[in-house]
């Protein structure tokens, strides 16, 4: 079987979505291909109040409140210091964030836009292919449940995540700035325990950590450190040193449940985001720290960015690519430089690899 398109989406993340919206709205075929990673851990990722606005210029505007797991109406960080700062969600124009339901989300993201017109084959990507008869064209071989398939169009946008595996077989190189990934555990209290509706930042001396209420009576924490050694004994480790979040979890009677979950938390982006005719976005264009909580933001705008040059290119207007990948370049050089600050607040471990590493020896240059 094969199906021609204007514009295929390899992914089927928030990245993949945002693209196909903004293509779909410029009267596009618009295909996305791919499988949604179900076993991807995801628990306590966040999703900030100023999404809201990016959602609603997407056309789904309901879908941040359809998509809460858990609303934060403050924040606390023990950075640099060993007493707290709060921010609270009363002096954020955007309102609160919230825990995301991450396959909420994508499910409200797929429903819209299936009515507006586009098409999911639902299938893992296997090859890339050129084919020239009848002018450039991108083929993808999917792999279906019911055997294998053919999909080409004339643009394409990888949406694969971190991998960025079309963009690397189109010739891009993947850059790394700092090799880490995280570490996780879900955490389960009494039944009539009501949590507090906030979530905690807290450094330590091997890395950081992060908690956040999921509902009721459940939780998650995430320790971000460097990728040398089993992530279960680097949790472990980082529990053994925390103080704040150890002893929330201590008074909120929470308890660990499952296996340690563990992700990729590198920050790295390609060295080039576009191509003739094709462009990266979301994770697979660049990976930002998540220390930013910017993850999801950054997937929705460069989504949209990147279907927006790829409407100007459809249109004869090539320039625009070069402008999405100038300002991708942009954005890493930005985060880079605020990263160092940040993390240069924090001065009681600077003779401990992972904050040296973070505060003297990282560049800015892109």
């Amino acid at each position: 079987m094969r199906c021609e398109y204007d514009v295929l989406v390899a992914g089927r993340g928030p990245a993949a979505f945002a693209a196909g919206f903004f293509l779909l709205r410029r009267g596009w075929r618009v295909a996305i291909c791919g499988r949604v990673d179900s076993e991807a851990p995801h628990g306590g990722e966040t999703l900030p109040g100023s999404v809201r606005a990016l959602l609603a210029r997407l056309g789904l505007g309901d879908t941040f409140d359809r998509s809460a797991q858990q609303c934060c109406h403050s924040h606390y960080s023990y950075w640099g210091q060993d007493s707290a700062r709060e921010r609270s969600a009363m002096f954020n124009p955007f309102g609160g964030g919230c825990v995301l339901r991450r396959a909420a989300l994508l499910a409200c993201m797929e429903q819209e836009f299936l009515q507006g017109g586009g098409v999911i084959h639902d299938g893992t990507v296997r090859t890339l292919h050129m084919a020239s008869a009848g002018g450039q064209r991108y083929e993808l071989e999917l792999q279906l449940e019911c055997g294998a398939s053919r999909v080409s169009a004339s643009a394409l946008v990888d949406a694969t995540g971190r991998t960025a595996r079309l963009a690397r077989q189109l010739g891009a190189m993947r850059q790394t700035w700092a090799s880490q990934v995280a570490s996780g555990l879900l955490y389960a209290g009494r039944a009539g325990r009501q949590l507090d509706a906030s979530s905690m930042l807290e450094a330590l001396p091997q890395g950081w950590a992060y908690a956040a209420p999921l509902g009721p009576s459940e939780a998650a924490v995430w320790c971000v450190h460097d990728r040398e050694g089993k992530p279960t004994a680097k949790f472990a480790q980082q529990m053994e040193s925390s103080r704040h979040i150890r002893g929330w979890l201590a008074s909120m009677e929470l308890v660990p449940m499952g296996k340690v979950m563990v992700r990729d938390a590198a920050v790295s982006a390609l060295n080039r985001t576009v191509g003739d005719g094709w462009v990266a976005v979301g994770d697979a264009a660049l990976s930002l720290d998540p220390l930013s909580s910017s993850g999801i933001a950054a997937a929705l705008i460069s989504g949209s960015q990147g279907g927006e040059s790829v409407d100007a290119w459809l249109r004869g207007n090539a320039a625009q690519l070069a402008e999405y990948d100038a300002t991708l370049k942009q954005v890493l050089a930005s985060h880079l430089t605020l990263r160092r600050l940040i993390y240069g607040l924090e001065r009681r471990w600077t003779q401990q690899r992972f904050w040296h590493e973070r505060t003297t020896a990282m560049s800015a240059s892109v």
